[in-house]
């Protein structure tokens, strides 16, 4: 893995996952296509990517709440270690409503 490497030979970085426990941008894309709720393998179960830089010695945060970004963010880039800042996200925000989209499509829009 990355982070082990960048671990390895002291490469300090910091890398910002916008977490919603799914393929996002492939469910949106098959929604328009497919215009259906039923999918397979989309979902994901909620990963704790910081805890994973954690075990291979990098430094990891966790941000369930806005007002958390900033300071995760800073903290992350002053540990002198590869960090990863793990923010959970609705997966729901920026989903197309298939009800809406059907209807839209129908009436021409």
């Amino acid at each position: 893995m990355e982070y082990e490497t960048a671990v390895r030979y002291g490469i300090n970085f910091t890398a910002v996952v916008l977490n919603d426990a799914c393929w996002g941008m492939i469910m949106r894309s098959e929604a328009k296509k497919r215009l259906r709720e039923n999918f397979v393998g989309l979902k994901l179960s909620e990963v704790r990517y910081d805890k994973i830089v954690e075990a291979l010695g990098g430094h990891g945060d966790l941000v369930t709440e806005p007002d958390e970004i900033g300071n995760a963010i800073r903290e992350a880039m002053t540990s002198n270690k590869p960090a990863v800042v793990n923010v959970m996200t609705d997966p729901s925000i920026g989903f197309v409503n298939l009800e809406e989209y059907l209807m839209r499509k129908l009436s021409g829009g």
